[in-house]
């Protein structure tokens, strides 16, 4: 190992000089260099003076809080525009918000909702198909289920997609649900047609149904903003 080299990156990364500037001065690799000055921690005032020093760097994070802000701001203002829908909204908005609420899965950027009753889901379709407007083909249907009930997987497919009026084209791979290997095999009350996970990635239509659901309940908090 060449000693005499690593001892001057050790003691020039010290100094709080970035590998750039140690590469500019001591005749080894950069990948070398790196290696080496993990052993030395540079202080909280070195890290900020590096960083000040690289215009690069310094307008890397400059845009990347840029976007975050943006980002933030039109989250913040969906959610404002879904409060707005709760002053004209029917039962069916009401229900459906509260139903998610309770039910769904909590994501800033998707809408997932997943049950084994198939009114339930048919309800949850209706609600967004009218209440926020969302097209059929922007849903994405996913089923998970056994099949030791003497149905075949594309019997259970059509199930779910002729009861909730769906194109095909909705379905995504089904996942079958395995028995444990210390199980007996069938259990009674095994759900017949599994469970449905219908999920809509939209961030917009996220941040509108947490915003519609933060009037309804009257609370402070904002879900799922950041």
């Amino acid at each position: 190992m060449k000693f005499k080299e690593k001892q001057e990156v050790l003691e020039l990364r010290k100094q709080g000089l970035s590998l750039r500037d140690i590469a500019r001065k001591v005749p080894v690799s950069r990948s070398t260099i790196s290696r080496w000055a993990r052993e030395i921690q540079l202080t909280k005032q070195q890290s900020k003076a590096l960083i000040s020093r690289s215009a690069v760097a310094g307008n890397q994070m400059k845009g990347a809080q840029s976007h975050k802000d943006k980002a933030h701001n039109r989250r913040l203002q969906w959610q404002l525009d879904g409060e707005l829908m709760v002053a004209t909204a029917n039962n069916l908005f009401v229900a459906g918000c509260m139903l998610f609420w309770a039910e769904g899965t909590k994501n800033r950027n998707s809408v997932r909702f997943c049950n084994s009753d198939v009114e339930m889901m048919k309800f949850w379709i209706r609600f967004l198909l009218h209440s926020f407007k969302v097209s059929k083909d922007r849903i994405s249907i996913k089923v998970q289920v056994h099949l030791e009930n003497g149905l075949s997987i594309k019997q259970i497919e059509q199930f779910w997609i002729k009861s909730l009026s769906l194109p095909s084209s909705c379905l995504t791979k089904t996942t079958i649900v395995q028995n444990h290997p210390r199980s007996k095999g069938y259990r009674k009350n095994k759900l017949s047609y599994g469970v449905c996970q219908a999920t809509i990635d939209n961030t917009e239509l996220a941040q509108k149904l947490f915003g519609a659901i933060k009037e309804i309940a009257g609370f402070d908090k904002r879900l799922c903003l950041d």
